[in-house]
């Protein structure tokens, strides 16, 4: 299957802008007006609006009354923001590393999940930053909803058009649930870490349009290479601990 897609104006507007504070177009992270924006890259103001509101929920500027628009650097030079993008290959490309996917061979296996034992196509992924091992995936597409079989060899460079090909499912979202690992012996030397190492996983559910689980991931990250990063903004007084009961002891060991 071929996915189109087209990028909306408003998006465009949003990379052009970013390329422009990159490149320090304007001085004392203040950018210009709306109108004045609007002007420059030939677009209308609500598309300049819809922009900026997108940068605005990414933490890239924030508004304040008086000043204007102000960009946020710390926001731009956080790497491995999950909160904007899961394409692990983009992150690294943009934190500057040569990255590549090694796939193994799939094969089928029989495994207990969330309490259902089922058969599952299964392979596994390796994400490559400048010869070492940044990531390591494990693919479990259930097998009862393939609605072919696929060549065990067959290289899966598009994980969502694989899962369109061989189960006509289209990925409305996922569920990522965190997990704290330890390295064992072959995490360990994949890894160039020592055994027994914490390590950062997590487990990723797929859910179809239809709202089924269609497959799940497990992903180990490379702490040595993959920190991954997450902004929070719109930090509001009223919003924060709002009708929570707070107790005060000298000591906390003094609770019970």
């Amino acid at each position: 299957m071929l996915f189109v897609k087209n990028v909306p104006l408003y998006r465009k507007a949003s990379t052009k802008i970013l390329e422009l504070i990159h490149n320090g177009q304007w001085e004392e992270n203040v950018l210009p007006s709306e109108e004045a924006l609007s002007k420059m890259l030939g677009v209308s103001r609500s598309t300049i609006r819809e922009a900026m509101a997108e940068l605005t929920s990414q933490g890239i500027i924030t508004k304040r009354q008086g000043v204007g628009n102000i960009v946020m650097d710390s926001a731009l030079s956080t790497k491995y923001r999950i909160d904007l993008k899961l394409d692990f290959a983009f992150m690294l490309k943009e934190a500057g590393h040569q990255t590549k996917f090694i796939q193994s061979y799939s094969r089928y296996e029989s495994m207990l999940f969330e309490g259902v034992q089922k058969d599952y196509l299964v392979y596994d992924e390796l994400l490559m930053a400048d010869g070492d091992i940044a990531a390591i995936f494990k693919i479990h597409i259930a097998k009862d909803a393939l609605t072919m079989e696929p060549e065990e060899n067959l290289a899966k460079s598009n994980f969502f058009e694989f899962i369109f090909d061989y189960t006509n499912e289209i990925i409305a979202h996922s569920i990522v649930f965190f997990e704290a690992s330890l390295a064992d012996a072959l995490l360990a030397t994949r890894f160039g870490i020592s055994e027994g190492a914490p390590i950062l996983s997590w487990k990723e559910v797929f859910y179809s349009i239809k709202d089924e689980k269609v497959c799940h991931n497990r992903i180990y990250f490379n702490p040595r290479i993959f920190k991954p990063t997450m902004l929070r903004n719109s930090f509001e007084p009223d919003e924060i601990n709002g009708g929570v009961d707070c107790e005060v002891y000298p000591h906390l060991d003094d609770y019970q």
